[in-house]
């Protein structure tokens, strides 16, 4: 019965542990989305849209550190938005993919998946397009800004687009 009890201690422990780290990634999360609310992307009328989706994502706790598709950058399965694990505490790194996933919800608003499978591909090489597009003009403007250390991907992708966002 002794170890029961003490088994039920670490079952708190791990739960109050969770519920604290849960807290301390909404305060991360909200503080990146106030920085890309006040860049120059989050003040045009695209990242207007994706600053107000991704508010509603968090305050719904649609946000989350971990669980990522094959343990990718991030990802958005309709109804949640995964970042990286490893980029908890990294500002760069999570305020890009916010506004990469955050695109695709601002996106599908716009645009209800065509029936049509051709449509339907071209309708999702448009999205990943956009997404990645904004994706780098957040990208270079905290880069530039905030003196961050460079993410080889997306310097490959902004190289692969002749230093431009577009594309």
């Amino acid at each position: 019965h002794e170890e029961h009890d003490h088994l039920g201690v670490f079952g708190r422990e791990a739960e109050e542990a969770a519920a604290l780290q849960r807290k301390d990634d909404k305060a991360l999360l909200r503080y990146d989305i106030g920085l890309i609310a006040e860049s120059p992307f989050g003040k045009s009328p695209d990242g207007q849209k994706i600053v107000k989706e991704l508010r509603a994502y968090l305050a719904t706790r649609n946000i989350v550190y971990g669980g990522t598709i094959d343990d990718g950058r991030a990802d958005w399965d309709g109804q949640t938005i995964r970042l990286n694990d490893s980029y908890r505490g990294k500002t760069l790194q999570t305020i890009v993919e916010l506004v990469h996933e955050g695109s695709h919800v601002t996106w599908r608003k716009a645009h209800p998946r065509p029936t049509d499978p051709e449509a339907s591909k071209k309708d999702d090489v448009d999205d990943e397009k956009l997404a990645r597009k904004n994706q780098l003009a957040v990208y270079r403007h905290f880069r530039e800004t905030m003196r961050l250390p460079p993410d080889a991907e997306l310097e490959g992708r902004l190289q692969r687009t002749g230093g431009h966002s577009g594309g």
